[in-house]
């Protein structure tokens, strides 16, 4: 009993300290001043959440309003290429 206990204990401990990090979100800004020539930025998002989009739009915008040349990689469905091909 007393080992499931420290297993059980052990479990929740990690549970508990990670939750935070896997949680955390960063204000545009606070982004933005992180995107520099010659970096890569991961952003993780939540689909289809217009929140993730706009984010996106405005880190792209302020990158280009400072004279950067943004390169921006998507996952997306091969079933939206056509849409992705139309924009181009």
């Amino acid at each position: 009993m007393e080992k499931l206990f420290r297993t059980n204990s052990m479990i929740w401990f990690h549970i508990i300290l990670l939750f935070p990090l896997a949680s955390t979100a960063y204000e545009h800004d606070e982004i933005q001043n992180h995107i520099k020539p010659g970096t890569i930025i991961f952003i993780g998002e939540t689909h289809q959440h217009v929140e993730s989009v706009l984010l996106i739009k405005r880190l792209i915008e302020a990158s280009v309003n400072d004279s950067q040349c943004p390169i921006l990689a998507l996952e997306i469905d091969d079933r939206q290429q056509g849409a992705i091909d139309k924009a181009m």
